[in-house]
């Protein structure tokens, strides 16, 4: 799916469909593809969402095969698996309520993302990083790290709140 990337700039749109159909979100399906909305770098968050949750449970969160649409409606369900059990509230907040999000305007950017509890209150993440900077000698993990470190933003923002 990389070599599919392109930068998406702040306020505006692609219209391309492109990626893993298990890794995009609802407003890359067919149908909303017909009405040509378009959409913005929340794509991104849906698909992070995506792989903490195969990370945690080892199967894909949604069937790739059918429409997404009607499979949205059973996101709670989702939780349900005993494996959801020995995850933290945390890790579950951040999937059911900042990344799996249907609406983009109401999912969560990568700035929340970091600034969201989970990632916040685990202690290696940030040493892991520079540890994986200085490994590649080149510093662009921890970067943002010192933006929103002079910088504050808005922890939980979303496309409505920073637009």
């Amino acid at each position: 799916d990389f070599g599919y990337a392109r930068t998406i700039h702040e306020h505006s749109l692609r219209y391309t469909k492109v990626g893993t159909t298990a890794y995009a979100p609802p407003e890359v399906s067919l149908d909303q593809w017909r009405r040509a909305k378009g959409y913005n770098k929340t794509v991104d968050m849906w698909a992070i969402g995506v792989i903490i949750f195969v990370s945690i449970t080892g199967y894909f969160p949604f069937n790739e095969d059918m429409d997404i649409q009607p499979q949205l409606e059973n996101i709670p369900e989702l939780f349900q698996n005993e494996i959801f059990s020995h995850v933290t509230e945390k890790v579950k907040d951040l999937l059911r309520c900042r990344l799996l999000v249907p609406d983009a305007g109401h999912r969560m950017h990568a700035a929340g993302v970091i600034y969201h509890d989970w990632f916040q209150t685990s202690p290696n993440l940030l040493a892991s990083c520079r540890q994986l900077e200085e490994c590649l000698e080149k510093k662009w993990l921890t970067l943002f790290f010192e933006e929103t470190d002079s910088n504050p933003i808005i922890p939980f923002a979303t496309v409505e709140e920073s637009d």
